[in-house]
């Protein structure tokens, strides 16, 4: 097992290796190419990983399985993804505001 990725054509193509180990809070941030491993999680609580990607408003996913993104500026010029709610900029956050939240969240899990 080299690093965890036997078999793989990428395994023989690095040329460095690098150990950043992380205690239990900590996040590591990276290139969504980047060959990365950790091992089992032992601790109470689960493991969360989190994706983030940039891309214009005009990019289309493909594929059955539909994705839901953040819109940081810009007007969404199709129905390409499906957009998640977000709160007000000004004024009061209602009740309603976080119930949309919290399902968006529970549904991306």
């Amino acid at each position: 097992d080299e690093g965890g990725f036997s078999g793989s054509s990428a395994a023989g193509e690095c040329k460095a290796t690098f150990v950043a180990e992380l205690r239990g809070g900590e996040a590591s941030l990276h290139h969504f190419h980047l060959l990365h491993k950790s091992g089992p999680n032992h601790g109470e609580k689960p493991r969360v990983g989190l994706a983030m990607r940039y891309v214009a408003a005009s990019v289309r996913q493909k594929g059955q399985i539909r994705e839901s993104v953040t819109l940081i500026r810009g007007v969404m010029v199709h129905d390409g993804f499906d957009l998640e709610p977000i709160l007000p900029l000004a004024g009061e956050v209602s009740n309603e505001n976080m119930d949309e939240g919290r399902k968006a969240h529970a549904d991306a899990m």
